[in-house]
């Protein structure tokens, strides 16, 4: 893979995440659901001892844009 191939995967990597985690806010908006616990659920698959932690959102968003 040449580097702007390798670029343009980040950025649709990126921009897939982004729109996920939009729509998943617009779902916990719309329903009674919490978006918190979509990210620590996410925490949760990888590392499970950070899922109750007080950082285990802001660790699930990031968990995700890696992914």
């Amino acid at each position: 893979m040449t580097k702007s191939g390798l670029r343009v995967a980040i950025v649709a990597g990126l921009a897939g995440g982004c729109a996920e985690m939009l729509w998943v806010a617009v779902y916990s908006g719309v329903t009674a659901g919490h978006a918190a616990g979509v990210a620590r659920a996410i925490v949760a698959t990888v590392l499970p001892a950070a899922a109750q932690s007080q950082a285990a959102p802001l660790l699930g968003v990031t968990v995700h844009l890696l992914l």
